[in-house]
């Protein structure tokens, strides 16, 4: 079970994105990944689309504050 809600199994899509507590810090996070939420329930999907999400205006800038927040 997930150590911060102890609501569900602690899988890494949970960890990441589903968790009552991460879901909050993704709400309070300057930034938004349109077109990427539906590739949560696969993290490595959703990993690879967020790395061709680098080339778009200011990418790099918004996949260094994705990284720290996974962080």
């Amino acid at each position: 079970m997930c150590r911060c809600c102890g609501e569900s199994p602690e899988t890494i899509e949970h960890m990441f994105f589903f968790c009552s507590n991460v879901k909050a810090i993704w709400e309070a996070a300057p930034l938004s990944w349109d077109g990427l939420e539906s590739f949560r329930s696969k993290f490595w999907l959703w990993w690879e689309k967020l790395k061709d999400a680098a080339i778009q205006e200011r990418g790099m800038e918004r996949v260094e504050l994705t990284v720290n927040l996974l962080w």
